[in-house]
C-alpha cells in the first residue's frame, strides 16, 4: 500500500524509466523468443560460448516458459516502481542485474551444475529483482514508516522466507530457523510495534479513500506481500523435473544477489 505521502511516487519516474523496464526488456525477451537461430543462445554447461553464457539468460524455447518469466518480471517491477524510492539505487541494481547477474547464474552452472541439461530462461534475472523488492520494502518502510530500522530488520524479513520455504519442502532445520527469527524479531520488537501501529492507522485511511484509489493501494499490498515472502516459490526442493531443469540455485544466487548487493552499493559506493 503506498503512504499518503508518497501518493505521487510514480509521477517522479522519468517516462523512459517506464519504456525502458516495461517496453523495451520485454521486447528483447519476445524477440529472442521469435529468432530462428535461438538454439545457439542457449547454454550447455559442458560447452559453454560466450554468447549462450549471457544470452541464455534472455532466451525461451517454450512460450509458457516465456511468458511465466515475463508476468512475473513485470509485477515485480510494477510493485518497485510503487515502493522503491531511491531512484539511483533502482537503476544501478537493475543495470547490475541485467548485465552482472546472468554471466554469474551461467557460470555458477558450468562450474557447479556441469551435467545438468542446457539451461536456459530469464529466471534468475527475475529472482534478482525480487529479492531487490525485500530490500526495497525495508528502505520504504525505514524511510517512512520508522527511520531506526538497521539492517537486523532486513536478516529479518529475509528469515522469514527461508522459514516459509523450510516448512514448504519440510526442512528438518526448520525449528533452527523459527528460533532465528524469533530472536531477530524479539530484537526488532519496538519498530515492528511502531510500523504496525502506522499500518493500521493508513489502512484506516484507505477506507475512506474513492473506490479506484483503495483498490489500487490495496492490491499493490496484496501483491507485495504475496511476492516478498516468495522465496519459497522460487527454490523448491527439486530442481529437475523429467527432463527439465527448474534452475533452484541460480535462482536462490539471483535472490541473494538482489538482496545484499543495494546494502553494498549503500555502503561503498555514495
Amino acid at each position: 500500500m503506498i503512504p499518503k505521502t508518497q501518493t505521487k511516487l510514480l509521477e517522479d519516474w522519468k517516462k523512459w524509466s517506464y519504456v525502458l523496464f516495461f517496453i523495451l526488456i520485454p521486447s528483447i525477451l519476445i524477440l529472442v523468443y521469435l529468432l530462428p537461430i535461438k538454439q545457439y543462445f542457449i547454454l550447455n554447461p559442458s560447452s559453454p560460448t560466450p554468447i549462450s553464457i549471457f544470452f541464455s539468460n534472455y532466451t525461451h524455447s517454450e512460450f509458457s516458459h516465456l511468458i511465466n518469466n515475463l508476468i512475473s518480471y513485470l509485477i515485480v517491477i510494477f510493485l518497485l516502481f510503487n515502493i522503491e524510492i531511491n531512484k539511483k539505487m533502482f537503476l544501478k541494481v537493475s543495470l547490475l542485474n541485467f548485465l552482472l547477474v546472468p554471466a554469474l547464474s551461467s557460470l555458477f552452472i558450468i562450474y557447479f551444475l556441469s551435467k545438468v541439461p542446457p539451461v536456459q530462461g530469464f529466471s534468475a534475472v527475475v529472482s534478482a529483482f525480487m529479492g531487490y523488492l525485500l530490500y526495497s520494502i525495508y528502505t520504504h518502510l525505514k524511510t517512512v514508516y520508522y527511520e531506526k530500522l538497521n539492517n537486523s530488520f532486513l536478516w529479518l524479513l529475509l528469515m522469514i522466507n527461508f522459514v516459509i520455504w523450510s516448512i514448504f519442502n519440510k526442512i528438518e532445520f526448520s525449528i533452527f530457523l523459527i528460533l532465528i527469527t524469533l530472536f531477530l524479531a524479539y530484537i526488532n520488537r519496538e519498530p515492528i510495534k511502531e510500523i504496525l501501529t502506522q499500518i493500521k492507522s493508513r489502512w484506516n485511511k484507505l477506507i475512506s479513500q474513492k473506490f479506484l484509489e483503495r483498490f489500487y493501494n490495496i492490491t499493490i499490498f496484496i501483491f507485495t506481500i504475496l511476492f516478498v515472502f516468495s522465496l519459497w516459490s522460487l527454490i523448491p526442493s527439486r530442481i529437475i523435473f523429467g527432463s527439465s531443469l527448474i534452475n533452484t540455485p541460480t535462482h536462490y544466487l539471483g535472490y541473494c544477489f538482489g538482496v545484499f548487493i543495494p546494502v553494498l552499493i549503500e555502503r561503498w559506493i555514495k
